[in-house]
Order: C-alpha cells, then sequence, then structure tokens
C-alpha cells in the first residue's frame, strides 16, 4: 500500500470518527434542551403531586403567595437571614442546592426528574413530600453562577411537639367565624388545659395543637400563633 492510499484511509477515518463525535454532541443536546426556570418549577409541582398521587395521597395546590417566598429563598442562596425575614422560618420548607464545580449552571429539561429523583432518595425531603397535612405549596428556582437553588415550600408549621413529632394541623372546611357565644361555650366544654404539662412528653406546643384541631373539628375557624420572647 502506497503513501497517498494509506493518508486517504487515514483522512476518511477522521472525518468518520469528527461525523460520529458531532451526531452524538448533537443528540445529547436534543435530550437535555435547555429550560426556563418557570418550566423547571411546573415539572417540579407536577412530579411531587405525581408521587404523593402515587403514595394515596391528594394533590397539592400551587399557591402563588408561597411561591413568591420559595423564589425569593432562592434567589437569596437560601439565606437564613432572608428566610427569618420573609418569615418562612415558621413554614416546612426543602431546600437544596447542585453545584456544576465553577461551571456555568444551566437548566435542562432533564432537571427536575433528576431533582426529585434526589428529594426521594432524601429522607427528611421525602418526609415534607409526603406530609398528609400539606394543602399548598410553593416552588422556587433560581440559578446563581455555578450552583442552582431550588426550594419548595408546605403550608405546615416547620415545629416539632413534646415528643419531638412534626406539629400537625387540621383545617375543617366546615369551620366558619364563630360568634362570641359560640367561642365561649366551646371554650367551657374543652378540656385542653386539664392536661398536665410535662417537658419532652406534652408542652406548650402541645396544647395550641390540641385546642385548633379540637375548635376546627367543632366548627370553629382557628389560627395557630407562634409568640417569641427576645
Amino acid at each position: 500500500m502506497n503513501r497517498k492510499s494509506i493518508l486517504r484511509i487515514t483522512s476518511l477515518i477522521i472525518i468518520v470518527i469528527s461525523t460520529t463525535i458531532l451526531i452524538s454532541c448533537s443528540l445529547f443536546t436534543v435530550s437535555q434542551s435547555t429550560s426556563t426556570q418557570e418550566d423547571v418549577e411546573d415539572a417540579l409541582f407536577t412530579l411531587v403531586n405525581e408521587e404523593r398521587l402515587a403514595a394515596g395521597l391528594h394533590m397539592l395546590i400551587r399557591d402563588p403567595v408561597l411561591d413568591e417566598h420559595a423564589c425569593q429563598y432562592a434567589i437569596g442562596q437560601l439565606s437564613q437571614e432572608l428566610r427569618e425575614f420573609i418569615d418562612l422560618k415558621y413554614l416546612l420548607c426543602n431546600s437544596w442546592w447542585e453545584d456544576y464545580d465553577n461551571k456555568q449552571a444551566k437548566l435542562s429539561d432533564v432537571t427536575a426528574q433528576k431533582q426529585i429523583e434526589y428529594c426521594l432518595s432524601e429522607p427528611e425531603l421525602r418526609l415534607a413530600i409526603f406530609r398528609d397535612d400539606a394543602t399548598y405549596t410553593g416552588i422556587g428556582v433560581a440559578t446563581v453562577g455555578s450552583k442552582i437553588y431550588f426550594v419548595q415550600v408546605f403550608d405546615v408549621l416547620d415545629a416539632v411537639d413534646g415528643d419531638g413529632d412534626p406539629v400537625k394541623l387540621y383545617d375543617s372546611i366546615n369551620a366558619n367565624d364563630p360568634t362570641w357565644t359560640q367561642l365561649k361555650a366551646f371554650l367551657q366544654g374543652d378540656d385542653t388545659d386539664e392536661h398536665i404539662y410535662k417537658a419532652g412528653l406534652f408542652v406548650c406546643v402541645d396544647y395550641a395543637v390540641m385546642l385548633h384541631n379540637r375548635a376546627e373539628a367543632a366548627g370553629i375557624r382557628t389560627a395557630y400563633v407562634s409568640i417569641e420572647f427576645v
């Protein structure tokens, strides 16, 4: 085989390899097309509800106010000071980030699925997703440099009772604002105050939760209020 034939074969091999690489890159680009922040947020919301339905739970409702809180927290790179400023510290919140190792982070059509799989693999994040007392949720996603921040807020308290179990407040769709007479009658017949305070078992949080849930079950619209003494 002469030198010219070898050069032709070598050139042909290089062309074939280059074409294969280009096709592979094209397929990779197509399979992971760029997505917007809103696209990923919507996809996360849909995937969370699919997981809840599969677990026998009701679907969550998207809430614009919680969406705004989640977006602010994500844009603020999960700043604890910001979380307190926008009163997120009182609500259950899933928050995490993905680091692209000093490369520009980009959202794609597989981002949401990848993040849901991560949440389901993390015990605390998974528990929040499957809270049976959650009704509304908000989702925020923000790309900051080489990191993407993800936040999901739920309309449930981020608090624990005397036993260390998550606080669960149950609202009744039949509850209404009571008259003063109705409220007094309910409180006179309720024995929440007769329970004995026991550190580590039954504390102030338990009193508030018990009274709230009993009042709602009795048709009285009730709110849980947390007071901090500084």
